[in-house]
Protein backbone atom coordinates (compact mmCIF):
# COMPACT_ATOMS: atom_id res chain seq x y z
CA UNK A 1 0.00 0.00 0.00
CA UNK A 2 1.27 3.11 -0.98
CA UNK A 3 1.49 6.15 0.87
CA UNK A 4 -0.67 8.43 -0.91
CA UNK A 5 -3.42 5.29 0.20
CA UNK A 6 -3.02 5.72 3.38
CA UNK A 7 -2.70 9.39 3.63
CA UNK A 8 -6.29 9.12 1.62
CA UNK A 9 -7.75 6.72 3.29
CA UNK A 10 -6.47 8.35 6.78
CA UNK A 11 -8.57 11.99 5.55
CA UNK A 12 -11.36 10.15 5.04
CA UNK A 13 -11.49 8.51 8.20
CA UNK A 14 -10.84 11.65 10.08
CA UNK A 15 -13.58 13.27 7.42
CA UNK A 16 -16.06 11.45 9.86
CA UNK A 17 -15.66 13.86 12.48
CA UNK A 18 -15.62 17.02 10.52
CA UNK A 19 -14.81 19.73 12.80
CA UNK A 20 -14.89 23.50 12.53
CA UNK A 21 -11.53 24.66 13.10
CA UNK A 22 -12.43 26.98 16.15
CA UNK A 23 -14.74 24.54 17.73
CA UNK A 24 -11.22 22.09 17.42
CA UNK A 25 -8.62 24.43 18.71
CA UNK A 26 -11.10 24.62 21.99
CA UNK A 27 -11.15 20.75 21.99
CA UNK A 28 -7.16 20.41 21.55
CA UNK A 29 -6.84 23.60 24.53
CA UNK A 30 -9.25 21.55 26.82
CA UNK A 31 -7.72 18.37 26.33
CA UNK A 32 -4.51 19.76 27.21
CA UNK A 33 -5.73 21.91 30.32
CA UNK A 34 -7.70 18.74 31.49
CA UNK A 35 -4.46 16.39 30.67
CA UNK A 36 -2.48 18.86 33.04
CA UNK A 37 -4.64 19.00 36.21
CA UNK A 38 -5.14 15.51 36.01
CA UNK A 39 -1.33 14.55 35.53
CA UNK A 40 -0.54 17.18 38.57
CA UNK A 41 -3.33 15.20 40.53
CA UNK A 42 -2.31 12.25 39.93
CA UNK A 43 1.35 13.13 40.75
CA UNK A 44 0.53 13.13 44.26
CA UNK A 45 -0.89 9.36 44.11
CA UNK A 46 2.23 7.81 43.05
CA UNK A 47 4.18 6.23 45.88
CA UNK A 48 8.03 5.95 46.17
CA UNK A 49 9.59 4.10 43.33
CA UNK A 50 12.67 1.29 44.15
CA UNK A 51 15.48 3.82 42.56
CA UNK A 52 14.15 7.04 43.70
CA UNK A 53 16.23 7.21 46.97
CA UNK A 54 19.82 5.75 44.69
CA UNK A 55 18.56 9.01 41.92
CA UNK A 56 18.13 11.47 44.80
CA UNK A 57 21.74 10.08 45.93
CA UNK A 58 22.71 10.34 42.75
CA UNK A 59 21.88 14.29 42.72
CA UNK A 60 23.22 15.10 46.26
CA UNK A 61 26.95 13.65 45.22
CA UNK A 62 26.67 15.25 42.01
CA UNK A 63 25.63 18.81 43.29
CA UNK A 64 28.23 18.96 45.96
CA UNK A 65 30.48 17.64 43.69
CA UNK A 66 29.83 21.20 41.30
CA UNK A 67 28.80 23.40 43.83
CA UNK A 68 31.71 22.63 47.25
CA UNK A 69 33.77 20.52 44.93
CA UNK A 70 33.52 16.91 47.34
CA UNK A 71 35.06 14.50 46.24
CA UNK A 72 32.82 11.86 47.26
CA UNK A 73 31.26 11.22 43.41
CA UNK A 74 34.69 9.94 42.46
CA UNK A 75 33.98 6.90 44.59
CA UNK A 76 30.19 5.94 43.99
CA UNK A 77 29.24 2.91 41.39
CA UNK A 78 26.44 5.08 40.25
CA UNK A 79 28.15 8.42 39.40
CA UNK A 80 27.78 7.69 35.52
CA UNK A 81 23.99 7.94 35.86
CA UNK A 82 21.79 10.60 34.01
CA UNK A 83 22.36 13.26 37.17
CA UNK A 84 21.60 16.42 35.24
CA UNK A 85 17.55 16.74 36.42
CA UNK A 86 18.64 14.83 39.84
CA UNK A 87 20.89 17.61 40.32
CA UNK A 88 18.12 20.41 39.60
CA UNK A 89 16.08 18.36 41.99
CA UNK A 90 18.08 18.12 45.25
CA UNK A 91 19.07 21.94 44.75
CA UNK A 92 15.56 22.80 44.64
CA UNK A 93 14.41 20.18 47.31
CA UNK A 94 17.24 22.18 49.94
CA UNK A 95 15.74 25.87 47.97
CA UNK A 96 12.23 24.89 49.13
CA UNK A 97 13.65 23.62 52.66
CA UNK A 98 12.53 19.35 52.37
CA UNK A 99 14.44 17.11 55.08
CA UNK A 100 15.72 14.40 52.91
CA UNK A 101 13.92 11.48 51.78
CA UNK A 102 10.61 13.48 53.21
CA UNK A 103 7.28 13.26 51.32
CA UNK A 104 7.37 16.40 50.07
CA UNK A 105 10.86 16.17 48.75
CA UNK A 106 9.23 12.91 46.72
CA UNK A 107 5.60 14.50 45.39
CA UNK A 108 7.90 17.70 44.71
CA UNK A 109 9.98 15.27 42.20
CA UNK A 110 7.35 13.57 40.72
CA UNK A 111 5.44 16.53 39.75
CA UNK A 112 8.18 18.10 38.21
CA UNK A 113 8.85 14.77 36.47
CA UNK A 114 5.35 14.79 35.14
CA UNK A 115 5.51 18.53 33.79
CA UNK A 116 8.64 17.89 32.24
CA UNK A 117 6.89 15.05 30.22
CA UNK A 118 4.11 17.20 29.73
CA UNK A 119 5.93 19.30 27.88
CA UNK A 120 7.69 17.01 25.47
CA UNK A 121 4.18 15.53 24.89
CA UNK A 122 2.92 18.85 23.84
CA UNK A 123 5.76 19.82 21.86
CA UNK A 124 4.83 15.82 20.23
CA UNK A 125 1.53 17.91 19.17
CA UNK A 126 3.43 20.44 17.88
CA UNK A 127 6.00 17.46 16.09
CA UNK A 128 2.74 15.35 14.61
CA UNK A 129 0.57 18.45 13.66
CA UNK A 130 3.44 19.83 11.50
CA UNK A 131 4.10 16.51 9.67
CA UNK A 132 1.32 15.42 9.22
CA UNK A 133 -0.35 19.29 8.46
CA UNK A 134 -3.43 18.07 10.43
CA UNK A 135 -4.14 19.34 13.78
CA UNK A 136 -6.06 16.12 14.53
CA UNK A 137 -3.30 13.83 13.48
CA UNK A 138 -0.86 16.07 16.52
CA UNK A 139 -4.09 15.89 19.43
CA UNK A 140 -4.33 11.85 18.04
CA UNK A 141 -0.54 11.35 18.71
CA UNK A 142 -0.50 13.66 21.75
CA UNK A 143 -3.12 11.12 23.26
CA UNK A 144 -1.50 8.20 22.05
CA UNK A 145 1.84 9.36 24.11
CA UNK A 146 0.01 10.27 27.10
CA UNK A 147 -2.32 7.67 27.27
CA UNK A 148 0.74 5.18 26.91
CA UNK A 149 0.33 3.04 30.35
CA UNK A 150 4.22 2.36 30.66
CA UNK A 151 4.97 5.87 29.35
CA UNK A 152 2.09 7.65 31.48
CA UNK A 153 3.17 5.79 34.46
CA UNK A 154 7.02 6.03 33.85
CA UNK A 155 5.71 10.18 33.44
CA UNK A 156 5.44 10.50 37.44
CA UNK A 157 8.89 8.51 38.62
CA UNK A 158 11.46 8.01 36.12
CA UNK A 159 14.07 10.82 36.23
CA UNK A 160 15.93 9.82 33.84
CA UNK A 161 14.56 8.16 30.60
CA UNK A 162 10.93 9.89 30.16
CA UNK A 163 13.14 13.82 30.50
CA UNK A 164 15.41 12.40 28.04
CA UNK A 165 12.55 10.92 25.75
CA UNK A 166 10.93 14.29 26.72
CA UNK A 167 14.02 16.48 25.59
CA UNK A 168 14.43 14.24 22.42
CA UNK A 169 10.95 15.16 21.54
CA UNK A 170 11.54 18.77 21.30
CA UNK A 171 14.86 18.26 19.72
CA UNK A 172 13.05 16.43 16.99
CA UNK A 173 10.39 19.18 16.62
CA UNK A 174 13.38 22.25 16.67
CA UNK A 175 14.96 19.88 13.89
CA UNK A 176 12.36 19.65 12.03
CA UNK A 177 11.43 23.22 12.20
CA UNK A 178 14.57 24.20 11.00
CA UNK A 179 14.81 21.34 8.19
CA UNK A 180 11.59 23.02 6.58
CA UNK A 181 12.74 26.79 7.16
CA UNK A 182 16.45 27.11 7.30
CA UNK A 183 16.53 30.40 8.89
CA UNK A 184 18.77 32.12 12.00
CA UNK A 185 15.77 31.88 14.24
CA UNK A 186 15.56 28.61 13.85
CA UNK A 187 19.25 27.61 14.09
CA UNK A 188 19.59 29.32 17.67
CA UNK A 189 16.17 27.52 18.47
CA UNK A 190 18.00 23.87 17.50
CA UNK A 191 20.59 24.73 19.14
Amino acid sequence: MNCHKITSYSKSFFNLFSINAKILKIIIISIFIISFFLGVILSFNYGIAFDEHIQRSIGSVNAKYIIFANQSLKTINDRYYGPILEIFLFILEKLMGFEFGSAQSYLTRHLLSFIIFFIGAVFFYFLCKEIFKSKKFGLLGFLFLLLSPRVSAESFINTKDIPFMSFFIISLFTFYKLFENKSISNFILHS
